[in-house]
């Protein structure tokens, strides 16, 4: 009887501790969640409250409290809780900083967000280093996809599969690597009704230059059509101090990117639009821009007589009728473009530019 009693009381005695050891363990779990979730929630109050978003970031002393929270993020967060954040917090700022942690943990989890969130346009801050350090704005899905592409370079990974999703997808043209795509990748049947579908139905001008490398003929209406934009551009510029003129202008980048296409297909028909185009553009020093750039790249395209007594004959004008600064100008456009398309019989304009 006796040894029955000192078994159940030992029997008492275990259970007690087994019972005091779960009770040290739940309360030990309960405060390593309660700080581990106060450091994510740190942090995030943290980047909110910064508000603005590093993209190329130099050692201010923001930067490295941005650092310090992302870090954390890093450490305490798990991944459901990152996907969480990127997708749904309504904070941008967060949303775009819980990416970035993502992406450097798990960039098929990250890929797979970006992919879906492509029309997330909402505007958040940026500072930007350009010679110094400048504050800007820039969409969500921009950056997204500037933060994958960056990833994909430095881990050599193939960006096919990004080139796939965004040529199946229309509305993008809030995002840059978008508008490069179509000036980068080389004409392909697989893809040709896509190109299409992107110029015509979704108005992207950047779509009109790979369009034109398919050389088809009922394609040149659109790229003439796009050339002849130019009158309108002009006549706005005529109307300019005319406060009761409203001018309904064309998308700004229709008009350098048709040169541009042309520059890829140099047909027949686009030559009397770029004849106007030259008497405009290289007798006037009021444009400087890359679509100067552009229209050399098209006249050099021909390679013919034609085009070399076009830009021999702006040239002369320019050197009897313009300022030295202004020649400088077209020169260097000259030069930038030559460089681009070095075809010999245009060599001396270059020598005779410098």
């Amino acid at each position: 009887m006796l040894v029955k009693m000192e078994r159940n009381s030992l029997f008492i005695l275990m259970a007690r501790n087994i019972t005091i050891a779960f009770v040290i363990l739940f309360l030990f779990g309960n405060c390593t969640k309660n700080a581990r979730e106060d450091k994510i929630d740190s942090s995030l109050i943290q980047l909110k409250t910064l508000g603005i978003f590093y993209c190329n970031p130099i050692k201010t002393a923001e930067y490295l409290k941005v650092k310090i929270c992302l870090r954390q993020l890093d450490t305490f967060a798990n991944d459901a809780e990152l996907v969480r954040l990127s997708k749904d917090d309504k904070s941008p700022i967060i949303r775009l900083y819980a990416f970035q942690v993502l992406l450097n943990r798990n960039y098929q989890k990250a890929e797979s967000i970006a992919f879906r969130e492509l029309t997330d346009t909402i505007s958040v801050p940026i500072s930007y280093v350009s010679f110094y350090e400048r504050i800007g704005e820039d969409n969500i899905s921009n950056l997204r996809i500037n933060l994958l592409v960056k990833y994909y370079k430095e881990h050599k990974i193939s960006t096919s599969k990004l080139d796939r999703v965004l040529l199946r997808s229309l509305g993008l043209k809030n995002i840059d690597y978008y508008k490069q795509l179509f000036l980068r990748i080389p004409p392909s049947e697989r893809y040709y009704y896509l190109v299409k579908r992107h110029y015509v139905v979704d108005k992207n001008p950047y779509a009109l230059v790979l369009l034109a490398k398919y050389h088809k003929p009922s394609d040149r209406v659109w790229i003439n059509d796009a050339l002849k934009t130019f009158e309108k551009i002009e006549e706005a510029c005529r109307n300019i101090a005319d406060v009761s003129y409203k001018p309904v202008l064309p998308d700004e980048d229709l008009f350098p990117m048709s040169l541009l296409a042309v520059s890829y297909w140099p047909d027949e028909s686009f030559r009397k639009t770029l004849e106007d185009i030259s008497k405009l553009y290289l007798y006037k020093a009021d444009d400087f821009s890359p679509t100067l750039d552009y229209l050399y790249q098209a006249l050099m395209a021909y390679n013919d007589e034609w085009s070399y007594r076009i830009i021999k004959d702006s040239f002369n004008y320019q050197k009897r009728s313009m300022n030295e600064l202004d020649l400088e100008l077209y020169k260097e456009s000259f030069r930038d473009a030559y460089l681009k398309r070095p075809l010999p019989k245009y060599r001396s304009f270059l020598y005779g530019s410098k």
